[in-house]
């Protein structure tokens, strides 16, 4: 008996889905920082087993809509809870549930949706202040498991409990399917990650990354990437003086990117500013933001 489905992994922001995708599937295919709102889009990675395949779905954090950037993310959000089979709700154990958190569980309960609720980060946090969240979340009715993603706790359990309530079904994908991502696509979003853990405040929200050439050669990739920023004076900020932090972020992302695609990489970066180009849904469009806004 084979089984296979889709699960989304939904949440708040920071609350540890984007680790967690990379845990169960064994590779980073979605970025992770310490800042919330890291991920835009639905990444996908699939685990395939001889017993069975699941598709998982990382999303955006849920957060209220305020410009055509928030409203695209949220838009995948619903997206994703609207195709999964079951959804992987994500709490982090630094914060516990609040009211909002059992507002989304019952929505998603009410939508006749099975959820697995998940206590995240318990790695962070002293025992008898994880058990006191688990305590909060007793009345949810539903299955709760703490994890944690860098200690490898309980993610062994989580996969059962999910192949436990996957219908039967063939394979979705092929078996060496991991992610339906293009190495372009996941090139720009390690150009965005190294990006947001060099920078502070606003600007890492403010960022998008327009891959402007991508040629594969036998021996090397060269790439080409816009760094699309809101304000002219971020622009100055993220060169840095004699352009150094930009050197060293693009630095970083080519390190990252060979070890992605198995190969010498060339990367050219440069920095471009578009005024408050996520509330416009023109310049959300020209930076690949417009199918869901």
């Amino acid at each position: 008996m084979f089984k296979s489905g889709y699960v989304s992994i939904l949440g708040k922001p920071n609350t540890g889905k984007s680790t967690l995708l990379n845990k169960l599937v064994n590779e980073k295919i979605s970025i992770v920082t310490f800042k919330p709102q890291t991920t835009r889009d639905n990444i996908l990675g699939v685990l395939t087993d001889k017993n069975f395949q699941i598709a998982f779905i990382d999303t955006p954090g849920i957060l209220k809509v305020k410009d055509g950037l928030s409203r695209y993310m949220m838009n995948n959000v619903k997206d994703a809870s609207l195709s999964a089979d079951i959804v992987l709700y994500t709490i982090s154990d630094e914060t516990g549930a609040d009211d909002a958190d059992f507002r989304f569980i019952n929505n998603l309960k009410n939508s006749g949706l099975t959820v697995i609720v998940l206590l995240t980060k318990i790695d962070s946090r002293d025992k008898f202040k994880t058990a006191e969240n688990l305590n909060s979340l007793n009345n949810v009715d539903c299955e709760v498991i703490p994890v944690s993603s860098h200690k490898n706790i309980n993610i062994d359990t989580l996969i059962k409990v999910i192949t436990d309530n996957l219908p039967e079904g063939e394979k979705l994908f092929d078996e060496d399917f991991i992610t339906d991502k293009s190495l372009k696509f996941m090139c720009a979003e390690i150009l965005r990650e190294k990006l947001m853990l060099s920078l502070d405040k606003e600007i890492p929200y403010g960022l998008s990354i327009d891959i402007t050439s991508f040629k594969e050669e036998k021996n090397i990739t060269k790439l080409s990437a816009d760094i699309i920023c809101e304000k002219k004076n971020h622009k100055a900020i993220i060169i840095g003086k004699g352009g150094l932090r930009l050197k060293n972020i693009a630095s970083l992302a080519r390190a990252d990117m060979e070890k992605l695609i198995g190969g010498k990489v060339m990367l050219e970066v440069y920095v471009k500013a578009k005024e408050n180009w996520r509330a416009d849904n023109k310049l959300l469009q020209e930076n690949g933001y417009g199918k869901n806004i």
